[in-house]
């Protein structure tokens, strides 16, 4: 290892020998401008990168903020959205349920008009049936006779004057002048001339009965038919008391 300071003989000149000097002499100096210059050229390469450094660690913190800030609106957008959704949801499902009501509603009322449509028409039905059943079948013409006896003319006359104050069916009203002593030709020759309706005097006869007692439709028939009416007169008279 060489000593950190050497002695350099230098050349021999014409004039003489030329004096010593040492390789410190200039070394040293030398060394001292390269070791300055190092640490001024690294310190201010530091000072740039950390002033770049600082820079940069700026805005990275705004990115990172504004990062957090979108993160919030994203979140915030998301709760919104959400809110949407379930209020479409709730608006979809009160709408659905009051579709349901209406139509369940609409079937109620389409079922209760079926229903009263179908009773109308039985009600129709039936009153043409009745209407057709009580329809009287056209009364006989009188046989007028003008050839009557005097003893058939009185008795004509006294059964207008019954048929004034009370109903009668033919055979009845024979009865009754047959109790006042006429003839039974007598009376049924004033019976077959009186003008009546005999629908009309079951009618009257089935009134006359229910004013003093009470019958039921099938009984009041029976009394009616009793009374000389026929089955149809008697039951045209019931359905006109009733």
């Amino acid at each position: 290892m060489e000593p950190d300071v050497q002695t350099v003989l230098a050349p021999t000149s014409p004039d003489g020998p030329q004096r010593r000097r040492t390789r410190s002499g200039w070394v040293a100096p030398i060394l001292t401008f390269v070791v300055g210059a190092s640490l001024g050229l690294a310190a201010a390469v530091g000072g740039q990168t950390s002033e770049e450094d600082r820079g940069l660690q700026g805005d990275l913190t705004a990115a990172e903020n504004r990062a957090e800030a979108l993160e919030g609106d994203i979140a915030a957008l998301k709760g919104d959205v959400a809110t949407a959704e379930a209020a479409a949801a709730n608006a979809a499902q009160t709408a659905d349920d009051r579709i349901g009501d209406a139509e369940a509603e609409l079937a109620g009322k389409a079922a209760d008009l079926e229903e009263r449509e179908a009773d109308v028409a039985a009600r129709e039905k039936a009153v043409t049936a009745a209407e057709k059943e009580a329809t009287p079948e056209p009364a006989p013409e009188p046989t007028a006779d003008p050839d009557l006896s005097p003893g058939q003319v009185n008795a004509l006359t006294q059964a207008e004057n019954y048929l004034d104050v009370s109903a009668f069916s033919p055979s009845g009203l024979v009865n009754q002048l047959e109790f006042e002593g006429y003839s039974t030709a007598d009376a049924t020759a004033a019976v077959d001339s009186v003008s009546v309706d005999w629908y009309k005097q079951a009618a009257r006869k089935a009134d006359e009965y229910l004013s003093v007692s009470s019958f039921s439709e099938s009984g009041l028939v029976e009394q009616l038919e009793f009374e000389g009416f026929t089955r149809k007169q008697a039951e045209y008279g019931v359905g006109q008391a009733y």
